[in-house]
């Protein structure tokens, strides 16, 4: 199987991109980093974008934080506003995942296609 480097971006990177993130990496076997647009500086989050195969983000109101020559390999997972209050909560994890296997690219035995 193909493993990616997967960028996950939303506001603080503390509860939905860390959530996929984890399961990114420990569930679906793929390095993956957490960022986020309030979090990090935009030198910051275009280096990680540069270093990355793939970003997605949480919502598509983030997508304005992508810089615009690597919006080709982001992906929008539409997980919506936090509610969840930390990263582990078990409906976020179910949110994650259920739109890692519907999206189709980054679960196993799986290929990219647009």
């Amino acid at each position: 199987n193909m493993k990616y480097k997967i960028l996950t971006l939303c506001a603080g990177a503390n509860v939905r991109s860390v959530g996929l993130k984890y399961l990114l990496k420990y569930k679906y076997g793929h390095e993956s980093l957490a960022c986020g647009q309030d979090a990090n500086s935009t030198e910051t989050i275009e280096m990680l974008c540069n270093w990355a195969d793939y970003i997605i983000v949480v919502t598509k109101d983030y997508l304005t934080f992508i810089p615009e020559k690597y919006k080709d390999r982001t992906f929008c997972y539409e997980i919506g506003a936090d509610r969840f209050g930390y990263a582990f909560h078990p409906e976020l994890l179910e949110i994650c995942d259920k739109l890692i296997v519907e999206h189709g690219v980054f679960n196993k035995n799986s290929m990219v296609i647009r």
